[in-house]
């Protein structure tokens, strides 16, 4: 059954969320059969006067933006000189162009949590490259991933996330991608599905796993084989489940995403709401006061 009710937005918002009630908990915080839904989703858009809302600690915010087809550079640029360099060793302009587009849309976004110029937010990375912002913002979480005309961001104020997207390409082998991230359990459902479900499964499989990786941190080598992701062909959108190897237990949700592409989202057990924004004047958003 849904309910709907009015998100705790800035004042006067005009936006609406739409709540799933919550399954009983067990010990562990963990429902028998299923984690925590997805609590919100709400439609991607700011609230009024362009106000971020109040990020909680059981949230993340789930950046949606588009990618211009020919992304302009920032007047005056926000990213640094190493930045620059990296945006310089890509081979084609317009991965070049993408990269700074991207690179200063994190920058101009976290500003605007934080209140912050931009270009003087300081990152360190973890000792796979993982990015995390170094003090005094270090209890702001982030990551983000883009996929062609797509950027997602993922924000939150009391978890490590991981965010991923992926472009859907019919024409993938899927029978070798799936022995080669799969686990034996999963391996064996996947080989009942028809050759579209493959397609569609093998994606959510993929973006599942790499948003894992990256919230960990683990890096680019991590075996995606031992990662338990929970992989059906009929889930739900929105839905939490659970997510880890043998070590660590995460949540995990496929996100709502564009025509042809795949998303995903991790983060930790406490987090029980996941709030869609859209950001298409990084320039005019303010926080919430």
């Amino acid at each position: 059954m849904k309910v709907v009710q009015t998100a705790s937005f800035c004042q006067n918002s005009d936006i609406k969320a739409q709540y799933s009630p919550l399954p009983s908990l067990g010990e562990e915080g963990i429902a028998p059969n299923l984690l925590p839904q997805l609590v919100a989703q709400v439609a991607p858009r700011l609230a009024p006067g362009n106000r971020i809302p109040p990020l909680e600690s059981d949230t993340v915010h789930v950046w949606q933006i588009r990618i211009p087809d020919a992304p302009e550079n920032s007047h005056p640029s926000p990213l640094t000189q190493d930045e620059q360099k990296t945006a310089a060793s890509f081979l084609s302009e317009r991965d070049q162009a993408q990269y700074r587009y991207c690179r200063a849309t994190l920058r101009k976004l976290l500003g605007a949590y934080l209140g912050t110029p931009p270009e003087t937010l300081r990152f360190e990375y973890g000792s796979h490259g993982k990015p995390s912002l170094a003090e005094p913002h270090s209890k702001l979480h982030f990551n983000a991933s883009h996929s062609r005309d797509w950027l997602l961001c993922a924000v939150a104020s009391a978890s490590a996330v991981g965010i991923d997207i992926e472009t859907i390409r019919p024409d993938v082998n899927c029978e070798a991608m799936a022995a080669r991230i799969l686990t034996a359990d999963e391996h064996a459902a996947f080989r009942k599905l028809s050759q579209e479900e493959k397609v569609n499964s093998i994606f959510k499989a993929w973006t599942r796993k790499e948003a894992y990786v990256k919230e960990s941190g683990s890096g680019i080598f991590f075996p995606f084989d031992s990662i338990v992701c929970a992989l059906h062909a009929q889930d739900v959108e929105g839905n939490w489940h659970p997510c880890g190897d043998h070590e660590r237990q995460r949540h995990v949700c496929s996100l709502a995403a564009p025509a042809n592409y795949a998303a995903a989202l991790v983060a930790d057990v406490s987090i029980r709401r996941v709030i869609y924004l859209d950001a298409t004047n990084l320039s005019k958003i303010s926080a919430c006061e």
